[in-house]
């Protein structure tokens, strides 16, 4: 393979469905690929995360089209990699870092300095021989090349499938199908650094690629759909497949939360949206006037929770978004990782403060309050009751629904910053590098199994910490943790099999299971379709 084997692709806006089939075969190869689908607005300079993507691969491949001499942002990026070559032979570096000019449209005209890099003409070709010439240039052997996987999305604004198979002789074939396009408004599509998943794992069902780096994935399951909120918009999309069946390029930040026919999202800008779950199309549009943290509200029966930057909780009719009433009690909420829980007439909020306060959903008036030595940040649950919630003063509790009075606590000798999951009769909840299950009616510690690597003592290793809430279905129970989603069987007390996304993440999502398959947000901007069994 040629120097580092990872890839940077640079072509214009207006070509990103042109490069489908050089991103089938990359990804058929294996290869980790940087694919750039932003449009930016002439005038400004390569961000620094793109001059990032540039110096730390090795394989420079330049789509060219007749649009490509126009491009300023090519120049840029050309410009950069040259310059990282002419400081690789200065010093005495070797030929590494490979460029490569390949023309996939007609009407192109090479430069002279194309001469200086690799050109491959693919534009009157077929892909048999312009994919052939270019894995021998890529250094990559018959096997690796003859690797197969499916591309669910290309992220571009389209339903496109594109199939990437072997042929004898080492040549790929690609078909590719189109779908009907989506209706408008289409998402905005963002910077996506993409590293592959491991499309050879035989649990993967589908994966779907979606947002940007600076807003990660959140998803809703309802009514038979999946509800996948993204820095590009809101999709909404078949189970079975991945097919989008509508997205609402407006909406961003936070998750979608399905209520009926209404799905509401909050833009992270002060906006509520209230959408029809058959089209996305707008009900109606509540301009708050107060900004929301990401991900720091819930929904009730008939009203929306959330976390305001003020310090207070609001609550918003469902019906039109006119805000029903505001806390006088403030709500700490500086460290906060998601919002406050209703349940029944009762809406359960932490705070940075160490207290978890209850207010009725009906005035805003607080029922009760409880103190403990830390601040909590993350969303309690209520189940049978019983409200459970992690503190940063390194407890688990339990709280009485009614009056907030102490269940119990358990010791737990890490800070809690996860919202527990129960079900029949187990409390799990993710403590650093552990799975915990306790007894739901006592606290009492169950057992607990590592999601990480052991070393020759059983301990755990790396930096696989557990980052979301867990989700059970049988006898596995689903957490995400560093790069991986773990399948842990409570009989067993360890885990039974993982599914890595990347090289290193945090991941906080919550997997959600739906018969025998499990579905997960991965923080590499991917949602991923796994088998369970």
């Amino acid at each position: 393979m040629r120097g580092n084997g990872k890839v940077f692709i640079s072509h214009t806006h207006n070509d990103n469905e042109i490069c489908a089939p050089l991103l089938a075969a990359l990804d058929a190869w294996g290869m980790d690929y940087w694919f750039d689908t932003q449009q930016l607005d002439p005038g400004q300079h390569l961000s620094e995360r793109i001059q990032e993507a540039i110096a730390e691969r090795d394989i420079f491949i330049r789509v060219c089209t007749p649009a490509t001499q126009n491009s300023y942002w090519m120049t840029l990026e050309m410009n950069a990699f040259r310059g990282l070559q002419l400081d690789d032979q200065q010093r005495k570096r070797g030929n590494r870092r490979l460029s490569v000019n390949l023309v996939l449209a007609p009407g192109y005209q090479p430069a002279v300095s194309d001469r200086a890099d690799l050109l491959i003409e693919a534009s009157n070709r077929p892909p048999r021989a312009w994919l052939s010439e270019l894995r021998d240039a890529l250094e990559l052997t018959v096997a690796r090349a003859r690797r197969m996987s499916r591309r669910a999305a290309l992220g571009l604004g389209v339903a496109t499938l594109v199939t990437a198979g072997a042929v004898a002789g080492g040549g790929v074939v690609l078909a590719q199908e189109h779908k009907a396009a989506v209706r408008p408004p289409y998402p905005k599509p963002k910077v996506i650094p993409f590293t592959n998943p491991q499309t050879l794992d035989p649990r993967v069902k589908w994966y779907f690629k979606a947002g940007d780096d600076e807003a990660g994935l959140s998803l809703t399951l309802g009514d038979g759909v999946l509800y996948l909120t993204s820095g590009d918009g809101l999709y909404a999309l078949k189970p079975d497949d991945a097919t989008i069946l509508w997205i609402n390029g407006k909406v961003s930040g936070g998750p979608a939360l399905v209520r009926g026919k209404i799905l509401y999202a909050d833009s992270g800008l002060g906006d509520i949206y209230a959408l029809n779950t058959s089209d996305g199309s707008a009900i109606w549009t509540a301009q708050t006037g107060n900004i929301f943290l990401d991900s720091a509200y819930a929904l009730g029966s008939d009203a929306i929770f959330a976390y305001s930057a003020d310090d207070t909780i609001d609550a918003y009719n469902i019906s039109d978004g006119s805000r029903r009433w505001r806390s006088k009690q403030a709500v700490k909420s500086d460290l906060l990782q998601h919002g406050p829980t209703a349940a029944g007439s009762t809406v359960y909020a932490g705070s940075s403060d160490g207290n978890l306060y209850a207010f009725k959903t009906s005035d805003g008036s607080v029922v009760w309050q409880h103190l403990t030595g830390g601040p909590i940040v993350d969303a309690p649950t209520v189940a049978n009751g019983v409200v459970y919630f992690g503190s940063k003063d390194k407890y688990v509790y339990a709280l009485n629904a009614a009056d907030g009075s102490l269940k119990w606590r358990h010791q737990a000798g890490f800070d809690v910053d996860l919202t527990p999951t129960i079900t029949g009769g187990v409390c799990y909840i993710g403590l650093e590098q552990y799975l915990y299950a306790l007894d739901a009616n006592t606290g009492k510690g169950l057992w607990k199994a590592p999601v990480a690597d052991l070393d020759a003592s059983g301990n755990p290793t790396g930096l696989d910490f557990v980052g979301g809430t867990a989700a059970v279905a049988g006898d596995l129970v689903y957490v995400t943790a560093g790069a991986y989603l773990y399948a842990v069987s409570a009989q067993q007390r360890k885990y039974v099999w993982r599914f890595k996304t990347r090289d290193f993440n945090d991941n906080r999502s919550t997997p959600i299971v739906v018969g025998d398959v499990v579905y997960f947000a991965g923080d590499n901007h991917t949602l991923y379709a796994l088998s369970a069994s």
